[in-house]
C-alpha cells in the first residue's frame, strides 16, 4: 500500500478538503446562475452539496489522461471544469488549464515564490464572468483565464491550504496562520499586490482576553469555507493556552460582512461556535482518534437547518445552522451562550479527512488515515435526519477523496489507487478503475462532473477523464400556454410557454418557434412561419398581434442530433367592437329640445354587444344615461336652450370595450328659421389628372340669408377624407404642395353660416407627372353661312375640323327649328358634310356639330339657314299641286326623287372637290390648297 510522508500529506489533505469545499461553494451559487454544466468550485457550490443532476459514466472507460510529467508530485487539488476547460493544481507548483475535449494543455501557471510551500494543493475557483481563476499556494493568486498570466497576489508569509471562495466580489480563504481572510477580488490600487491593509476584513481563530487578541494561540483554518444567507461556515483548531498539550477544535459561523466595519471580525461578533473533539489530546504519535481537528469542509443543508462535518476524532457531526440562544458572550471567554447545537453525532472507524456530500435524505462521507499504510477506511451513507447508517463500504486503505453523487451513483477515489463507482442506494459496486504507474497512484483528489464526464487527479501527477459513450435519445416537448382556443384581448402581448426535456440530461436543448395566422404554414413548418431559431429560452412573446386573428404555433426542440416536433396549437385575438356616431353630426345647431342620438355599432366576431351612453355639458362627459343598452338610438328630451351638449358611446363585447369620438351639438331655438348655406367645388375638376405636384383647390359658397360663411377643408388619400387642413377660414382657395406622383387625393369642404353647415361632395384628382393633356379638336362650320337663304328644300351642311393630337374624329350632327331643342340627326359619322332633305319652305333651321376625339367632345357654334317661301303665281301653284300629288303617291316614288336629287348633288360636289377617301377623303386637302373660297358665290 502507498505511504504518504506525514509532513507533506497532512497539509496536502487539508488543502484538498478545503479545495473540495470551496469548489462546491462556488458551483452552487456562482456558477449555477450562468452555466448549468460548469463545476467551478470545490464541492460544486457555496453550500458544498457534492451532488449534481445529470448523467455520469456507466463504465471505467477513460476519455483521456493528462500527465504533468512530475511522478510522485501529488495532485490532491480537485479539478474545476468550466466552459469545456479543466483547471487543476499540482504539488509541483503549477496550475494547469486543460482542454476537456482532448486532454491537451492550454497553459500552465507557476507559483514562482521561493519556499517549500509554493504548492497548489488546494482547489482553484473559476470565475468566468470576471475571466479569472483564483488558487491558493504560498498565498492567493488571481490568474487571467485566457492568458494564464497573474493579475494579483496576496501573501501573508504563512503556508495556506484552504481553497478560495468568491462571493459578492470578496475572496474568502482560511490559512494556517490561524486566520480567515476576506480579500477584495479586484486589486484596490492595481499594482498587482494586495496587502493586509487592503483586506476587507480578517478573523483570528486564536484566543482573546478582555477583548484583546493573544498572538500565537490560534490554530489553522484548513477547511474550505461554505457560504449561505450571509453566513460563512468553517472549522478551526484553537490552542487553549501557549504550550498546552490540549487543543480546542471548533466549528464556527461568521458574519459575511464585518458588523462594525473595523476590518476585523472579533470573537464577540461571531454568530456561533461548536466545540469538536471534547479536548482530546493533540495527536503526535499518529495513533487514530487522538485529535478533534477538522480537515473536512462543512456541507450546509439550508432546507433541513443542518451543517454536516467530519473530524479526526472519528465522528460525523450534524449541527444546527441557526442554534437557539440569546447571542451573548456572558462570561467574556469569546464563546457565545448560543453555542452551536448538536443534532446528531455518528462514530466511524477512522479519522475523517474527506468532506461530506448530501442528496435525497442521505449524507455521504468517507474515513481513512492519510499517512499510515494499510490504515482502513470506509464510505458511509447516513440517514440525514438521525445519522444512522444506511449502508457502508469498507476498504483496507483509507479515503482522502470526497464523494461525488450523480446519476444514482457515488464516485470516490481511494488510497489503494482505485477510483470507485458505487450504487447510491445500497453501496453495490458499479465499476472500478485501477491506476497504474511506478510511483504512488493514490486518488487524493476529489472527482468533478461536467455534463457526463468525470475528471480526477492522482498522486502520480496524472489527470484522468472518464466518459461512457451512450445512446442518445430524442428530446421531448410539451406545450404549456396559451391553451387551445384561448382568446386574448386585442391590445395585449401574448407569451408562448413550453417545456423541453431530454432523457440525456447533459444535452443542450434548442428551440425553433413556428407562429403564423396561416395554419398550413405552421403545419408544414415553412420558413415564413419560423419566428425564432435555436433559442435556449422556453418562452416567446408575440408583440402587437393583429386583432381578430387566429394564430397557430408549434415548437421544434433539438438536442443537436435529434429533433422533436410538437403538436400545432391555436389561439386567437379578439376583434374589438366598434362604434361610430352618426346623428346629429358634431358641431350641429339644433332648434328643438328633444333629439334622437344615433350611432352604428359592430363586432366582426359576431359577438353580442351592448352600449353605454354618456352625455353632459363637460367636453368629456361622464354622466351615464343608459348602460347595457342594446339599441343604436336613444331619445333625449328636456334639453336647455343655449346649452352645448357633448356625447359619446362605449360599445362592449365579452372581452373589451371601445369608446367613440366625442361629438357635440348646441341647442338654439332661435335658429329654426335659418337657411343652410350651399357649397360648390370648382377646381380642379372631379377625377382630373394633373401633371404637377402643386394644385390649387377652389370652391364657392352661397347663403340665402347673406350670413358670413366660413369653410373647413378636408384633404387626404382616403375616399372620405378625414384630415382637416383648414378650419373656419374665409378663404375659398388653398394650395396643396409636394403631392406624390401616382397618388390619388380626395377633398371636401364644409361650409357654415354659424348656425347650420353643409358638406360638399367628395371630389378627387390624381397626380401623374408624365400625363400629357388631351388637345381638344377645333370645329369650323363652312356651308351654309349663318342666316343663309336656301332656294331649295335640300341642302348640304359642310364643316371642317382639326385635332392637334392627330386623333381620329367622329361627328354628331344636330338640326332643328328651335335653337334650344335641336335633334341629333347623324351620329359618329366621319365625313365633313350632311345632306338635309325634305326641308320645309318658309322655315328657319338651326344646326351645330359635336366633334369627338375619343377623349373629349367639342361643340361648334350654332348656325341657321332659312328655306325660301313658295311663289304665288299659278305656275307655281300648279307645280305645288303637282308636287302634292306626287307626294301623295306611294313612298317609293318620293324616294326615287330624293335619291335622284342626292346623286346629282353628290356628282356636282365630287367634281368640284376632287373626291375624298372613302367618301370625302380629299376634301380637307382641297381646303389646305386654298381651292375652296368661303364666299358662297364660289359654290
Amino acid at each position: 500500500m502507498p505511504k504518504f510522508p506525514r509532513t507533506i500529506l497532512l497539509p496536502a489533505i487539508a488543502l484538498c478538503l478545503l479545495a473540495m469545499a470551496a469548489f462546491c461553494i462556488f458551483s452552487m451559487e456562482s456558477a449555477e446562475a450562468d452555466e448549468a454544466d460548469d463545476w467551478p468550485m470545490f464541492r460544486l457550490d457555496y453550500v458544498h452539496t457534492g451532488y449534481r443532476e445529470g448523467l455520469a459514466p456507466d463504465t471505467n472507460q477513460t476519455m483521456w489522461t493528462f500527465d504533468t510529467g512530475t511522478n510522485n508530485r501529488w495532485i490532491v487539488s480537485s479539478p474545476m471544469i468550466v466552459d469545456n476547460y479543466v483547471y487543476i493544481g499540482s504539488e509541483n507548483g503549477k496550475l494547469y488549464k486543460i482542454d476537456l475535449q482532448d486532454g491537451t494543455e492550454v497553459w500552465n501557471y507557476t507559483a514562482d515564490e521561493a519556499g517549500s510551500w509554493a504548492h497548489f494543493w488546494s482547489s482553484p475557483y473559476v470565475d468566468i464572468e470576471n475571466n479569472m481563476v483564483l488558487c491558493h499556494a504560498d498565498g492567493v493568486h488571481a490568474i487571467d483565464l485566457t492568458t494564464g498570466e497573474r493579475i494579483w497576489h496576496f501573501q501573508d508569509g504563512i503556508r495556506e491550504f484552504s481553497s478560495p471562495v468568491v462571493h459578492n466580489g470578496v475572496v474568502f480563504v482560511g490559512s494556517y496562520d490561524n486566520c480567515v481572510y476576506a480579500i477584495p477580488q479586484v486589486d484596490p490600487n492595481g499594482d498587482g499586490t494586495i496587502t493586509k491593509e487592503e483586506l476587507v476584513w480578517v478573523y483570528y481563530s486564536g484566543e482573546y482576553q478582555n477583548g484583546a487578541r493573544i498572538e500565537d494561540t490560534g490554530g489553522a483554518v484548513s477547511t474550505t469555507l461554505a457560504i449561505s444567507n450571509g453566513i460563512v461556515f468553517g472549522a478551526e483548531q484553537t490552542q487553549m493556552d501557549s504550550g498546552s498539550s490540549y487543543c480546542d477544535y471548533n466549528a464556527f459561523a461568521l458574519p459575511e460582512i464585518d458588523p462594525d466595519g473595523s476590518g476585523e471580525i472579533e470573537h464577540g461578533e461571531i454568530i456561533w461556535k461548536y466545540e469538536i473533539g471534547e479536548h482530546l489530546p493533540v495527536i503526535d504519535t499518529g495513533v487514530p482518534g487522538e485529535g478533534g481537528d477538522c480537515f473536512s469542509s462543512p456541507a450546509v443543508n439550508v432546507d433541513e437547518n443542518h451543517l454536516y462535518i467530519g473530524s479526526r476524532d472519528q465522528f460525523v457531526y450534524c449541527l444546527a445552522i441557526e442554534p437557539d440562544g440569546d447571542g451573548l458572550d456572558n462570561d467574556g471567554d469569546g464563546i457565545f451562550d448560543n453555542e452551536g447545537e448538536l443534532i446528531w453525532r455518528t462514530p466511524v472507524d477512522n479519522e475523517i479527512y474527506a468532506s461530506p456530500s448530501y442528496h435525497d435524505e442521505s449524507v455521504f462521507i468517507a474515513s481513512g488515515m492519510y499517512s499510515t499504510a494499510g490504515s482502513p477506511g470506509t464510505v458511509y451513507c447516513l440517514d440525514m435526519s438521525t445519522g444512522n447508517e444506511i449502508w457502508s463500504y469498507s476498504n483496507v486503505d483509507g479515503f482522502l477523496s470526497s464523494p461525488l453523487v450523480a446519476d444514482e451513483k457515488v464516485f470516490i477515489g481511494c488510497n489503494d489507487e482505485v477510483l470507485y463507482c458505487m450504487n447510491e442506494s445500497d453501496g453495490g459496486m458499479v465499476w472500478e478503475y485501477q491506476a497504474t504507474g511506478a510511483n504512488e497512484n493514490a486518488f487524493g483528489s476529489s472527482p468533478s462532473l461536467y455534463k457526463d464526464i468525470i475528471v480526477i487527479g492522482n498522486c502520480n501527477g496524472m489527470v484522468y477523464a472518464f466518459n461512457t459513450p451512450r445512446i442518445n435519445y430524442a428530446p421531448e416537448i410539451e406545450l404549456l400556454s396559451p391553451q387551445r382556443d384561448t382568446t386574448f384581448i386585442s391590445t395585449t402581448d401574448i407569451e408562448l410557454h413550453w417545456s423541453g426535456t431530454d432523457p440525456n440530461p447533459g444535452d443542450d436543448l434548442r428551440y425553433d418557434v413556428y407562429l403564423s395566422s396561416d395554419s398550413d404554414d405552421v403545419e408544414d413548418m415553412k420558413a415564413s412561419a419560423r419566428v425564432a431559431t435555436g433559442q435556449a429560452e422556453e418562452t416567446y412573446t408575440l408583440t402587437d398581434p393583429e386583432p381578430g386573428t387566429s394564430f397557430f404555433w408549434r415548437i421544434v426542440v433539438s438536442d443537436g442530433e435529434f429533433e422533436t416536433i410538437s403538436d400545432v396549437w391555436d389561439f386567437r385575438t379578439n376583434a374589438p367592437p366598434g362604434v361610430e356616431l352618426t346623428d346629429p353630426e358634431s358641431e350641429t345647431t339644433i332648434t328643438v329640445t328633444t333629439i334622437t342620438l344615433e350611432w352604428n355599432g359592430w363586432d366582426s366576431d359576431d359577438e353580442d354587444i351592448t352600449y353605454t351612453i354618456f352625455i353632459g355639458s363637460d367636453p368629456d362627459p361622464d354622466t351615464i344615461i343608459e348602460d347595457e343598452y342594446e339599441d343604436t338610438s336613444i331619445e333625449i328630451d328636456d334639453l336647455l336652450d343655449g346649452q352645448t351638449y357633448y356625447w359619446k358611446v362605449t360599445v362592449r363585447d365579452a372581452l373589451e370595450n371601445v369608446t367613440s369620438e366625442i361629438w357635440h351639438f348646441t341647442v338654439d331655438l332661435a335658429a329654426s328659421s335659418n337657411i343652410a348655406p350651399s357649397i360648390l367645388l370648382e377646381t380642379p375638376e372631379n377625377a382630373a389628372i394633373i401633371p404637377e405636384t402643386l394644385v390649387t383647390l377652389s370652391w364657392t359658397g352661397e347663403d340665402d340669408d347673406d350670413d358670413q360663411l366660413t369653410y373647413t377643408l378636408y384633404f387626404d388619400t382616403k375616399t372620405d377624407p378625414e384630415t382637416m387642413i383648414l378650419e373656419d377660414t374665409f378663404d375659398i382657395t388653398y394650395d396643396v404642395e409636394d403631392l406624390d406622383d401616382g397618388e390619388t387625393y380626395y377633398w371636401k369642404v364644409i361650409v357654415s353660416d354659424g348656425i347650420d353647415s353643409t358638406t360638399s361632395e367628395v371630389w378627387t384628382f390624381s397626380i401623374d407627372l408624365e400625363f400629357i393633356a388631351n388637345e381638344l379638336p377645333e370645329i369650323e362650320l363652312r356651308v351654309p353661312v349663318d342666316s343663309y337663304l336656301s332656294m331649295q328644300t335640300t341642302l348640304t351642311l359642310q364643316w371642317q375640323a382639326t385635332d392637334g393630337d392627330g386623333d381620329d374624329l367622329t361627328y354628331d350632327v344636330y338640326l332643328g327649328i328651335d335653337p334650344n331643342a335641336t335633334t341629333i340627326v347623324s351620329e359618329d359619322q366621319t365625313s365633313y358634310m350632311y345632306l338635309c332633305v325634305n326641308l320645309q319652305q318658309n322655315q328657319t333651321y338651326y344646326w351645330y356639330i359635336v366633334a369627338d376625339d375619343g377623349t373629349d367632345e367639342v361643340t361648334s357654334e350654332v348656325r341657321s339657314f332659312t328655306v325660301a317661301p313658295a311663289e304665288a303665281d299659278d305656275e307655281k301653284d300648279e307645280d305645288k299641286e303637282w308636287y302634292e300629288e306626287i307626294t301623295d303617291e306611294p313612298a317609293y316614288i318620293g324616294g326615287i326623287a330624293i335619291v335622284a336629287v342626292i346623286i346629282v348633288l353628290v356628282v356636282i360636289f365630287v367634281i368640284r372637290s376632287g373626291g375624298s377617301g372613302s367618301e370625302y377623303d380629299e376634301y380637307d386637302d382641297e381646303y389646305d390648297d386654298d381651292s375652296y373660297d368661303d364666299d358662297e358665290d364660289d359654290w
